[in-house]
């Protein structure tokens, strides 16, 4: 169960954590998810070569939704959009205080200790609120969309291992070329 949420939370919690990681803020937050019926959100950065990019919107539409359903995804991110975006900044701005006080000009150690405190606090609350909203969404799943958006995170779990692999791989024979063995 644990896991499941874990998974959810990955894949639908952040809603958008691309742009507000980019700094980008659209007017409207309720575009930063891409949920059938909603204002198109602005794209994530470009994949990488090779990479497979399964949008939210490609998801869902994998799992065929019912208008019911899609309007209570839609309800249900209305409910947590304000409250998500207020929490994300909040997040980012503690991570700078964090980082203003490790590489600002005097060096306090417990005002480092305290901007940590404060960051993972607010850290804290904004993953609890999008497990909710995670727990909120799955509760308008069937089974069968369950399953099969399971078996899409299986899928997406088994590639992201096959590319950490790989790197590690690609790691190793640098490492052996470097040192000409």
């Amino acid at each position: 169960m644990r896991s499941e949420v874990f998974v959810l939370l990955l894949l639908l919690g952040t809603w958008g954590g691309t742009l507000a990681q980019q700094g980008a803020q659209p007017p409207d937050p309720l575009r930063r998810a891409n949920i059938p019926g909603a204002a198109p959100a602005l794209g994530p950065q470009a994949p990488q070569p090779g990479q497979i990019v399964l949008t939210r919107l490609a998801i869902l539409r994998m799992l065929n939704l019912s208008r019911e359903q899609q309007q209570r995804i839609h309800e249900i991110r209305q409910r947590y959009a304000a409250q998500l975006l207020e929490l994300r900044q909040g997040v980012e701005d503690r991570r700078d205080a964090l980082r203003e006080a490790i590489y600002g000009e005097m060096l306090d150690p417990q005002r480092v200790e305290q901007a940590l405190r404060d960051f993972l606090e607010r850290q804290a609350m904004l993953i609890r609120l999008e497990a909710q909203l995670e727990l909120e969404f799955r509760q308008v799943l069937t089974p069968e969309q369950l399953a099969k958006f399971r078996e899409i995170q299986s899928e997406e779990l088994a590639i992201r291992r096959m590319r950490r692999e790989l790197r590690q791989r690609e790691e190793r024979l640098r490492e052996r070329l470097r040192r000409g063995s």
